[in-house]
């Protein structure tokens, strides 16, 4: 699967996992749904900052992976293959899931997002 293939409906519910807030449009002048960053972002956020709302849900990098979804699991870790394929495990509560792609955000995102899925 690749990440193009995934729906609307997946994405969001994965960032709502990792605490993102797809916010109602009726909070906003322009009617447009936002996405709102993690209440910790914005409670440890210096003093007179401004908070970043996104038009569309996060990008799915290694970095915002490590910020936000994976604190949420018990286990993880990424490997690389000597055929250049990467490894990724995540567990919840003793679901582990591994999953392998050549992009390691992609590798991390699908296992984490399949432990997400059964942890329902």
């Amino acid at each position: 699967m690749e990440l193009t293939e995934l729906t609307t409906v997946e994405v969001q519910e994965f960032w709502e996992k990792c605490g993102w807030i797809f916010e109602h449009a009726r909070y906003f002048t322009d009617g447009i749904r936002r996405w709102l960053p993690p209440i910790s972002d914005i409670k440890f956020a210096p003093e007179g900052s401004v908070i970043p709302l996104l038009n569309e849900p996060p990008p799915i990098t290694l970095e915002n992976l490590l910020k936000y979804a994976v604190p949420k699991l018990g286990y993880w870790s990424i490997s690389q293959e000597k055929n250049k394929n990467v490894g990724a495990v995540a567990q919840i509560l003793g679901t582990s899931k591994t999953m392998m792609d050549k992009d390691p955000a992609i590798a991390l995102f699908r296992a984490i997002q399949q432990v997400f899925k059964e942890e329902r």
